[in-house]
């Protein structure tokens, strides 16, 4: 008898044991939520002022390698008027002449999305020469076969431009403001690492400092959009 309520009681510990277990699994992975509540909520808003160099945070910050870029020069470079031409002093440098050389291009074709892009294949050319699109790889190599640049290059396509919303005199409901959005950079770490970029944008093109702006990740669009509804508010 006493063997049995052993027995018993080792399996209503077992039991209770694994009963446990979902509860406790549920309870370390399901994330923290926490609630803020304003003390006076007739009050505004305050803004805490944090400091992007405190200690506890700076722990954390490290230096980075700098980049080991490739020092030699592009023989091919896109001038002003959307043209590839050859750079006479990058010529001039490698000890090349413009007949020793052979170069082709391949555009990239983006896609309807971020992700997907196709390369077209490559197409001889000779300098000056107009290409008709954006992004694009220019080749070029010596007669000997050896590349001398492989790299990509941008343009702006005047062609391939298309003005979907027309442009409309300025006023006070309509005013000419362009807005853009700079991802992977938060403004503590822009306070950080771009001091000069903040300072130009403070001082030289009197650029506002929305400072309630701190999220990170892909928080963009969120202070896009708050900056939008302000704009189109009947009480802005």
């Amino acid at each position: 008898m006493g063997y049995s309520r052993k027995r018993l009681l080792r399996y209503v510990l077992w039991f209770s044991a694994l009963s446990l277990v979902p509860f406790v699994y549920i309870e370390m992975s399901t994330p923290v939520n926490y609630v803020f509540k304003h003390s006076n909520i007739s009050g505004a808003c305050v803004i805490p002022v944090l400091n992007p160099f405190d200690p506890s945070v700076m722990q954390y910050m490290s230096e980075p390698q700098p980049l080991i870029c490739d020092p030699t020069p592009f023989v091919i470079h896109v001038d002003s008027n959307g043209l590839l031409q050859f750079d006479t002093s990058a010529l001039k440098q490698l000890e090349f002449q413009e007949t020793d050389l052979q170069c082709s291009y391949k555009i990239v074709r983006r896609h309807n999305d971020d992700h997907t892009l196709t390369i077209d294949d490559p197409v001889p050319f000779k300098p000056p020469f107009s290409i008709n699109a954006d992004i694009f790889y220019v080749k070029c190599v010596n007669k000997g076969g050896k590349t001398v640049q492989d790299s990509l290059l941008t343009n702006v396509a005047k062609d391939n431009v298309q003005r979907t919303v027309p442009v409309e005199a300025d006023s006070p409901e309509q005013l000419s403001v362009i807005l853009f959005g700079v991802d992977s950079v938060s403004r503590s770490a822009a306070l950080r690492k771009l001091p000069n970029t903040v300072r130009y944008l403070r001082k030289e093109l009197g650029a506002y400092d929305f400072k309630g702006h701190m999220k990170v990740l892909n928080k963009v669009s969120h202070g896009l959009f708050s900056i939008c509804i302000i704009s189109i508010s009947p009480f802005s």
